[in-house]
């Protein structure tokens, strides 16, 4: 896909990632002069119906949310065929690249990220969203330190009925919830166990559930029982293990 100079009133700035559905670029309002993440559906995934509606239903229910530690949709739009999502631009970086950098964060910064992201979770669960892909490359650190919940593409909302097979089984393997991996009918203790998993993460330093193919992550969601961080981290509050113990219950 060429990169295009401009699409509605946002003039593009460069590309920054891909997807198979997806281009995102920076850009930037012409008229704001607003900083910008465009999200655009690549050109051959137009022709799909399916995956149109199903973008177009990503940019519904990230507009319903309206928290400081989600990422803001500021419009969608069509233009000579093309679908595009803007959104907030966090300048900073993804949990994922700075548990890379740092390993394990400290306790209080740690701590810190999980209450502001624990905030946005009963918020987008009291309007019966469901995330479906809490993981640390969708949760975003500005520079001023403030953490972001990314990324709505797989979201659904509490109750609906109609799944289809392409958002059968979906999330990412390594922080899927065992509802995810069975195919049963999601509530808000999903995105609880996947946030779990990431909070555990940025305690430990490593992932809990990564392996080395997508079945073997998959069982290890269903069978391993993570150990406890106290006593082997002594800065560990006991009652933070049994908050996490109850988070990632299965």
């Amino acid at each position: 896909m060429m990169r295009p100079e401009k699409i509605g009133n946002y003039r593009i700035v460069e590309q920054i990632a891909e997807t198979p559905l997806t281009v995102i670029y920076r850009a930037k309002h012409i008229v704001l002069n607003r900083k910008t993440l465009l999200k655009v559906l690549r050109e051959q995934v137009v022709k799909d119906r399916e995956l149109v509606e199903r973008f177009k239903r990503e940019a519904r229910i990230a507009a319903t949310l309206k928290h400081p530690h989600i990422v803001e949709v500021y419009e969608f739009g069509r233009e000579d065929g093309t679908y595009f999502l803007a959104l907030e631009f966090v300048e900073g970086e993804t949990l994922e690249e700075a548990l890379r950098r740092e390993g394990a964060l400290p306790l209080r910064q740690a701590l810190i990220y999980m209450r502001d992201l624990l905030q946005a979770l009963d918020y987008a669960h009291g309007k019966k969203i469901i995330h479906r892909d809490i993981k640390p490359s969708n949760l975003l650190i500005s520079k001023s330190g403030t953490i972001k919940i990314a990324d709505f593409g797989l979201a659904i909302i509490q109750g609906e009925t109609r799944i289809t097979q392409a958002q059968m089984i979906a999330g990412t393997p390594a922080y899927m919830s065992p509802e995810q991996v069975n195919n049963l009918s999601l509530d808000r203790r999903s995105d609880i166990f996947s946030l779990g998993a990431v909070f555990y993460e940025m305690l430990r330093g490593e992932a809990l559930f990564t392996a080395s193919s997508f079945s073997e992550s998959l069982s290890r969601i269903l069978t391993y029982q993570p150990p406890p961080l106290y006593p082997q981290n002594p800065e560990i509050p006991p009652a933070l293990d049994r908050i996490l113990t109850k988070m990632m219950a299965k």
